[in-house]
């Protein structure tokens, strides 16, 4: 069985696998948790991988604010940024992966925390791009301080056995 997927389809697919993510995010109301506790009954979520699903999310959010910024300021001639556009871009899709994987595994598994370590030293190749812009630019410091934070929970979860 030949499979071919066009643009469409893995759009399709992209945003699908998007909303089921962000749906086992959302929290239902008191009767929802009341009618389906009986699912998560003996599968205690790991801490540690929480927190990460929570910090990569936030980190993402930040890179998705600062790649149009960091493309409307380059249009403007400020072609210092170009380091911390290309970082921001790179770093998305780890992140976005990390968030994605750290939401739905209750516990870290070996390839969780190996996605976590790559993570980390994405964050931080983020956060060394963003350093020369703090004082001129609210967002690189926003992006950079989130960046180190989600590699800090990053390197938790990386270093879990």
């Amino acid at each position: 069985m030949e499979m071919n997927m066009d643009r469409r389809g893995f759009l399709v697919s992209s945003a699908t696998l998007a909303a089921l993510a962000v749906a086992g995010r959302v929290e239902g109301s008191d009767a929802s948790r009341k009618d389906h506790a009986h699912h998560s009954e003996g599968a205690a979520r790991d801490s540690a991988l929480e927190a990460l699903a929570e910090e990569a999310h936030e980190c993402l959010e930040q890179v998705e604010a600062c790649i149009p910024y960091c493309i409307a300021s380059i249009k403007e001639g400020e072609t210092s940024l170009a380091e911390c556009l290309a970082t921001a871009v790179r770093l998305r899709s780890v992140v976005n992966a990390m968030a994605t994987v750290a939401a739905f595994d209750p516990k870290p598994l070996e390839s969780t925390r190996a996605l976590a370590g790559a993570c980390a030293k994405f964050c931080r190749e983020c956060e060394k791009a963003c350093e020369p812009h703090y004082e001129m630019h609210a967002v690189c410091k926003e992006c950079g301080e989130t960046c180190a934070r989600c590699a800090r929970r990053c390197d938790a979860v990386a270093g879990a056995a």
